[in-house]
C-alpha cells in the first residue's frame, strides 16, 4: 500500500503542469543557469510558465533559491524565487501567444555561434543589462562574402583588428551580418559591445559585412537584419518599441554606408531623435 501510494505521488509530481508566475519586482534578473551568465533583465508583472522547479546557487556565502520559467519556447531561464508569485493562468497564455508569435524570427535566422567561426577568447567582458532600447545598424566598410567559411574568415580578420590593432576586448559588435544571409555571433546578446560610443550600454549593434557607401546592400542582408532584430526582442534583448539608429546618427561616421543608412530609415523603428554623443 505504501510502495502504490508512494508511485502514485511520483507519477503526479513527474507529470505535472506548468503553473502561471509574475514578476512581483522591476529589473528581475533571468540567468542561464542558476549561478551562471544574467541573459536578461525582466520588467515588474510580465509572467511566464514554470513548473516551479527549483535550484540552490550560493552567492555571496548566502544560499539563494531559484526557479525555472519558460522564457520563451524552448528557451527556460532561472529567476530568484523570491521574486514570482503565482498568477492566472489566462495572464500566461497572453504572454506565451505573444512570445510564440515573435520567436518564429528566430527560427527565419541561422546564427554561427563564436565556435563555429572560430572565435578568439575575449579578454575581458560585461554583462549588458537587458533590454534596452536602441539598436544601431552599421558595415563593416570591408569585403563582402557569400559562404560561411568566406564570411567566417572575414569575422575573424575584423576581430583580429578590434583586438591587436583597436586594442579593444573583443570584436566589437554584438553580430555580424554576412552576405550569406547568417548572423555572426560577435559579442552575442549578453554582452557589451563596443561600437557606438556613449551608448553602448544601452544598445546592441548589428553590422553588414561589405561597404555600403559604394554599393547597395542585398536583400538577403537586409532581410536578415530584420529577422535577428525580430529575434531579440523575442529574446527580450530589445524592447518592443525600440529605436533604431545608423552609426552615422550617433557618431562623426559615414557608417553604414549611405546605400544601407537610405534602406533603413524606412523601416518602422527608424528614430529621428538626436542620439549624438
Amino acid at each position: 500500500m505504501v510502495i502504490f501510494t508512494l508511485i502514485v505521488v511520483l507519477a503526479i509530481f513527474q507529470g505535472a503542469e506548468a503553473r502561471c508566475f509574475c514578476t512581483v519586482k522591476s529589473n528581475v534578473l533571468a540567468k542561464q543557469t542558476p549561478c551562471g551568465f544574467t541573459i536578461t533583465s525582466i520588467p515588474e508583472e510580465t509572467c511566464f510558465p514554470s513548473t516551479e522547479t527549483k535550484e540552490t546557487c550560493k552567492l555571496n556565502e548566502n544560499n539563494k533559491e531559484f526557479q525555472s520559467i519558460e522564457y520563451s519556447p524552448g528557451l527556460d531561464l532561472w529567476i530568484d524565487a523570491d521574486s514570482l508569485i503565482v498568477a492566472p493562468e489566462y495572464k500566461c497564455q497572453n504572454t506565451k501567444e505573444t512570445y510564440e508569435d515573435l520567436a518564429k524570427s528566430c527560427s527565419a535566422i541561422q546564427i554561427v555561434t563564436r565556435s563555429q567561426w572560430q572565435a578568439r577568447p575575449p579578454r575581458s567582458r560585461t554583462n549588458l543589462v537587458t533590454p534596452v532600447s536602441m539598436l544601431f545598424v552599421h558595415h563593416t566598410a570591408g569585403a563582402t562574402c557569400s559562404s560561411q567559411s568566406t564570411c567566417s574568415a572575414r569575422t575573424r580578420a575584423i576581430q583580429n583588428y578590434h583586438m591587436d590593432s583597436n586594442r579593444w576586448n573583443d570584436i566589437g559588435y554584438n553580430f555580424l551580418i554576412g552576405g550569406d544571409g547568417r548572423a555572426y555571433e560577435g559579442r552575442g546578446w549578453s554582452t557589451v559591445g563596443a561600437h557606438t560610443g556613449c551608448h553602448n550600454r544601452r544598445s546592441i549593434a548589428f553590422s553588414a559585412m561589405g561597404n555600403f557607401e559604394t554599393s547597395s546592400p542585398p536583400q538577403i542582408i537586409l532581410t536578415a537584419i530584420q529577422n535577428l532584430a525580430r529575434c531579440a526582442v523575442s529574446r527580450g534583448i530589445l524592447s518592443s518599441g525600440y529605436e533604431l539608429f545608423g552609426h552615422r546618427d550617433a557618431m562623426s561616421t559615414s557608417c553604414p554606408g549611405r546605400y544601407l543608412y537610405s534602406v533603413i530609415q524606412g523601416w518602422p523603428n527608424f528614430s529621428t531623435r538626436p542620439v549624438r554623443c
